[in-house]
């Protein structure tokens, strides 16, 4: 059973994410409306309402054993262009984005539950009470709001020096 463990395998799980969700994908393509803040969000042809990747933060907990836990702390965010001015729309844009966002972690918990799930949908010691979400907006030239999903997992990790890597 694959793990995520990398950033690219989270991206590639977002991805996924989008591509199956109705309201991210309506058109039902490849990627959905999916884009990586630091390569596409900078561009013109974003779709609403649209994902976004964040890339993570990392920490290290229990540095005092050799075995330690790597705490991987990424972010999406859920976005919906709305008219300047139109306070109404602003707020719905808000409401709409936390329900996608919610939506999906819903489908991350439910992934990580699913025992069997052979492809890399599992996130590996995923804990619903790591999730944090706060309101976003007015982004971009179009004036986006929505909500940013930060969330938290763990990787084991070694912390035994390679001794085939130094001199």
């Amino acid at each position: 059973m694959a793990k995520i463990i990398t950033y690219e395998d989270w991206i590639a799980y977002l991805r996924s994410l989008a591509a199956g969700h109705k309201l991210l994908n309506p058109e039902h393509a490849a990627d959905g409306h999916f884009y990586e803040f630091e390569e596409d969000f900078a561009g013109n042809n974003i779709l609403y309402p649209a994902m976004v990747s964040i890339p993570p933060r990392h920490s290290l907990q229990d540095a005092i054993s050799d075995n330690v836990m790597k705490n991987y702390a990424p972010e999406f965010w859920i976005m919906k262009s709305v008219s300047k001015g139109d306070h109404a729309g602003r707020r719905a844009a808000v409401d709409l984005c936390e329900a996608i966002g919610l939506e999906l972690i819903r489908k991350m918990k439910s992934d990580n539950a699913d025992y069997s799930l052979t492809t890399d949908r599992k996130i590996q010691d995923f804990k619903l009470s790591s999730v944090k979400w706060d309101q976003l907006g007015p982004v971009r030239n179009d004036n986006c709001f929505g909500q940013a999903f930060e969330l938290t997992f763990q990787n084991a990790i070694s912390m035994q020096v390679d001794a085939t890597k130094w001199w």
